[in-house]
């Protein structure tokens, strides 16, 4: 496979000297991948951590509050767009780790 990256000058040299002393390419690779899933987790927690604070301020799941939402049995209120817009962030962060895994 061939990847066409435009990096910055300074980048690209540094990846190369890792890359041309690296002798398990794929290793380095997995690696990374694995470092960015892990990070892409944390990332999950805080966000999981947001949704808790309006579960418990509407007394009511995300994933209920976005039915509802979708359904327009709810306003436009604020905090329900912003717990929206954090809630779809949460399901396509865990849907990228699960396609990363």
């Amino acid at each position: 496979m061939l990847l066409n990256l435009e990096l910055d000058p300074a980048i690209e040299r540094k990846i190369n000297i890792i890359f041309n002393n690296t002798k398990n390419k794929d290793l380095l690779f997995e690696e990374l991948i694995n470092y960015q899933i892990n990070e892409m987790k944390k990332g999950i927690v805080n966000i999981k951590n947001d949704l808790i604070s309006f579960e418990k301020k509407y007394n009511m799941s995300s994933e209920e509050f976005y039915n509802k939402t979708n359904n327009g049995e709810l306003d436009d209120r604020k905090d329900f767009i912003i717990w929206a817009g954090i809630y779809e962030m949460y399901i396509s962060n865990i849907e990228k780790v699960k396609e990363l895994e």
